[in-house]
């Protein structure tokens, strides 16, 4: 047997794959593959037991590793066993909620937001919010520049005030099978802006 459980949906990218070898098999392998959201292989990598072992033993591989797979990304996994044993699984971890999430306004119509890009290999952009729903769901990748992501708005019309702002990010899911949506989202992180009239 191995173990995730078949069909298990991990909320983490850190996990251990185990498999039981039977005493007295012949040599076994223990192949663990993932592939990402668009079905590309990420990770490849394999195991083997000792032939006819006199007592049964555990297979363990830990991702991610430096011996297994250094990829952090979310991911469709299969663990197989020589004799065509397999479970398969999922990895679906939300990205780490933006840092340094800063609003600054300018005038009565204009705000400016700064934040920190997140480290995930899959990251696929970031949604901002206000306290009355979304403003933007589409914040591409483009509108960073190294670390230090920037991005604006405009009122058509005076808004003065202080508003709440709130920014999460979003990575690709895995798409397993009770996985609809097609990205995962962070937690929000929030900043606030003063407009005022000139």
């Amino acid at each position: 047997s191995a173990t995730p459980a078949n069909d298990a949906v991990l909320t983490t990218n850190s996990f251990t794959v185990e498999a039981n070898v039977a005493s007295g098999s012949d040599d076994t392998t223990l192949t663990v593959v993932g592939k990402d959201a668009n079905a590309t292989e990420v990770c490849r990598v394999s195991r083997t037991a000792p032939r006819r072992l006199s007592s049964s033993q555990l297979l363990t591989m830990s991702f991610p590793s430096s011996s297994t797979c250094s990829t952090t990304r979310n991911a469709r996994w299969t663990a197989t066993l020589t004799d065509g044993t397999s479970r398969s699984f999922a990895t679906n971890a939300a990205p780490a909620t933006p840092e340094s999430f800063d609003a600054q306004g300018s005038g009565a119509r204009e705000v400016t937001f700064t934040w920190t890009k997140g480290k995930e290999q899959d990251l696929t952009g970031y949604v901002l919010y206000d306290d009355d729903g979304v403003i933007d769901d589409s914040i591409a990748l483009d509108n960073c520049n190294g670390d230090t992501c920037s991005y604006g708005i405009y009122y058509p019309a005076d808004n003065a005030g202080t508003h709440n702002y709130h920014l999460a990010a979003r990575r690709a899911s895995a798409g397993c099978g009770s996985c609809e949506a097609s990205v995962v989202e962070s937690d929000r992180a929030s900043s606030s802006a003063t407009l005022e009239l000139p």
